[in-house]
């Protein structure tokens, strides 16, 4: 049985988008809004088409991004703390 030996992987995000992402990243005046932002970003200032997966893994591996996610804060929180004052000691 013979295994056909494959090339190297090519590199699809080069040192020089990694180093402008960085920057991007830490630019808090206009930020990336989200890694669909980051993919237009890379295919408008660098003709790039990089794919969602690709980039979203490659920013969290070595940038230690996450998505933030809103949650919902406790609707009830005001009716707790009151009902909890009124209880006897």
């Amino acid at each position: 049985m013979h295994i056909p030996l494959r090339g190297k992987r090519r590199e699809v995000v080069t040192s020089v988008i990694s180093k402008r992402l960085k920057k991007k990243l830490e630019d808090s005046e206009n930020p990336l809004l989200g890694y669909n932002d980051s993919v237009n970003w890379a295919e408008k200032y660098y003709g790039v088409k990089i794919k969602y997966n690709t980039l979203s893994t490659y920013m969290k591996r070595h940038f230690k991004t996450k998505l933030k996610v809103p949650r919902k804060p406790y609707y009830k929180k005001d009716e707790a703390i009151e009902v909890f004052k009124k209880l006897p000691n």
